[in-house]
């Protein structure tokens, strides 16, 4: 199965992008499920077809869903969903509104991960599209693995332990309820889940994320950013859409001037980006909404290239033999020689960049040295031991 994801800051048109991807595939006859893990859920407008938690036919070899992170709380992991509630009501919460607080900030991003894995489990499409949320949102989603990884090691176990030996005297001296072992159990199961989709989305033979972005400096300074996190956190961009080019037939000062700094902004998109397919779309004079309007898009789309290739040429890290030492590189685009701290720890190195930081493990043999010398050209972090 290939996973294709598209985001880009909010109103770029990377819904209508991801759909008319998915019109493309199943013209082709290849099976193909486009999700939407954005709250917002406009992926129903877009398609003109009312979407839902499960997967709904739109046409031959294409279907689609919009995700329901509450449903699938409720539905999936009762366990976790009744203890919460529980706990709730008993600090004094009404019914209905416990029942609305179990979505706590991160749920949504937890269950879009989790689709990824059950639909890649499953087998039962080619091709898995995934219309996330703007730029800011799918890098939090993106680094969700890490900030539970944290948690599991840090707390889990210790927790779990200490929950055991309260439970003996809790109703002793304890009105809030414990949760029971099979909340744990479908925590731990999870856990466990998030390292196989962290595989599947790193992999870039299988994941390609692209950023839609269109041709305004506000929107290509985002884009930048969101392409440095993105690969900070090991997913690959393998792609750039221009958006909402206006095409040249416009014969007025008004539209020749927007046509002007489009053409400029363009250029300077390649120019940054350089190193990657960027792929471009004129601005559709009707509204992207329904099949007939996605329909001619799907063929603009892509030109003459399969959306399934994986168009990222680049390699994300190396390690070379160097003298008595070895060169260590990671690509990092768009990083900023002052606004990047580093600090290794043993066999991790963490990179920390603005707000967000990684934890990169090292290979073996660079685990017990140091680093000598580090220096930033090229897209690529390179770091001698």
């Amino acid at each position: 199965m290939r996973i294709l994801i598209y985001t880009g800051k909010g109103g770029v048109g990377k819904t209508s992008i991801a759909a008319a991807t998915g019109i493309k595939l199943a013209g082709k006859g290849i099976k193909t499920l486009v999700v939407s893990t954005d709250l917002a859920h406009s992926l129903s407008d877009s398609l003109g077809v009312d979407l839902n938690y499960q997967p709904t036919t739109i046409l031959k070899n294409l279907d689609g869903m919009e995700l329901n992170p509450q449903h699938q709380l409720e539905n999936h992991w009762a366990q976790i969903y009744q203890y919460l509630v529980d706990l709730l009501k008993m600090m004094g919460i009404k019914d209905i509104f416990a029942e609305e607080l179990t979505m706590f900030p991160g749920v949504e991003e937890l269950f879009s991960l989790l689709e990824i894995h059950e639909q890649f489990k499953k087998k039962g499409y080619d091709v898995l599209i995934m219309d996330f949320p703007p730029t800011a949102s799918a890098i939090r989603l993106l680094s969700f693995f890490d900030i539970i990884g944290w948690y599991m090691e840090k707390f889990f176990k210790i927790k779990k332990k200490s929950i055991k030996f309260l439970r003996t005297f809790s109703n002793s001296f304890m009105e809030l309820p414990l949760p029971e072992e099979d909340v744990f159990t479908a925590i731990e199961e999870i856990y466990q889940k998030m390292e196989e989709v962290k595989g599947i989305l790193t992999n870039p033979e299988i994941t390609s994320v692209r950023l839609v972005l269109n041709p305004e400096e506000m929107v290509i300074n985002e884009s930048q950013r969101a392409y440095t996190y993105l690969s900070l956190y090991g997913f690959k961009v393998d792609c750039i859409i221009v958006n909402k080019l206006f095409l040249p037939e416009a014969n007025s000062d008004f539209y020749n001037r927007i046509l002007a700094r489009q053409r400029s902004n363009l250029t300077r998109i390649e120019k940054i980006f350089s190193s990657q397919r960027v792929f471009t779309l004129p601005l559709i004079c009707e509204e992207l909404k329904g099949l007939d309007n996605l329909k001619p898009v799907s063929r603009l789309l892509y030109q003459q290239e399969d959306p399934l290739d994986s168009f990222f040429g680049g390699i994300p890290l190396a390690v070379e033999k160097e003298g008595d030492g070895y060169h260590y590189r990671v690509y990092l685009p768009f990083l900023q020689r002052d606004k990047f701290r580093l600090h290794q720890k043993g066999g991790i190195l963490i990179v920390t960049i603005g707000d967000y930081k990684q934890k990169l493990h090292l290979p073996q043999l660079l685990s017990n040295k140091s680093i000598k010398k580090a220096q930033y050209r090229d897209s690529y972090l390179h770091l001698s031991f």
